[in-house]
């Protein structure tokens, strides 16, 4: 069984549509299913703990999960990364969990490792899949975080302290790296870039108007 998570119904409403899965009833989360039950799709909701408990919830339901795919939107933070890139998301972290007074480096959760990352079998095959396919894309590294990063002090003050360089920023894909690390099952994220913290003002507007272009190109890559 492979299953699909995400933050927001309309980032994969699309997904949900091209595969004509089915709502799931009596899910704790929005959850839902093709005929053949080999495909899980999930909206767990946005944020570090909805992600975290969503992914949990599945893990604990189906007991024959072979893969996790994260799919969703993205802030770039950096400035070659372009709106409607595809990125391939390798580390991710937690820049606003600090704990190392007691020997750890930044952003790592104590007793974890000093990161989480992609199955990096999954990541040669979807490099393998895009090429096959011509899709341009990015390997990045991501920076997970509770906060709309909508300036770039939040980058220089914050995300900029962890131990390897961060392109996006977004609130869900280190949270799901850490469960699928927790339950030893592979996992990959990959993200359409929404819009670029350089400019503050029109962010928020920026995510709205480029979300259904993303769903889209979510459901054709994947």
């Amino acid at each position: 069984m492979k299953i699909i998570v995400g933050a927001m119904f309309e980032e994969l409403e699309q997904v949900i549509k091209t595969k004509q899965l089915t709502r799931v009833e009596n899910s704790r989360f929005e959850e839902f299913k093709s005929l053949d039950h080999q495909l899980v799709v999930c909206i767990t909701g946005i944020g570090t703990i909805n992600a975290a408990s969503g992914l949990t919830y599945l893990l604990t339901k189906y007991q024959n999960v072979e893969q996790v795919i994260n799919l969703g939107t993205s802030g770039a933070i950096e400035h070659n990364l372009q709106q409607g890139e595809v990125v391939i998301v390798d580390k991710a972290s937690y820049p606003t969990t600090n704990v190392t007074s007691f020997g750890y480096v930044h952003g790592q959760v104590p007793r974890m490792p000093q990161y989480f990352a992609s199955d990096q079998t999954l990541v040669a095959q979807q490099i393998h899949q895009f090429k096959q396919t011509h899709q341009d894309f990015k390997i990045v590294n991501a920076a997970t975080m509770d906060v709309f990063v909508d300036n770039q002090q939040i980058v220089d003050e914050v995300i900029s302290k962890l131990p390897f360089p961060s392109q996006i920023v977004e609130m869900e894909v280190a949270s799901y790296m850490q469960v699928a690390y927790l339950f030893k099952v592979s996992f990959i994220g990959i993200k359409i870039i929404s819009d670029h913290v350089i400019s503050p003002t029109e962010s928020s507007l920026e995510f709205n108007e480029f979300l259904k272009q993303a769903a889209k190109k979510l459901s054709e890559i994947i």
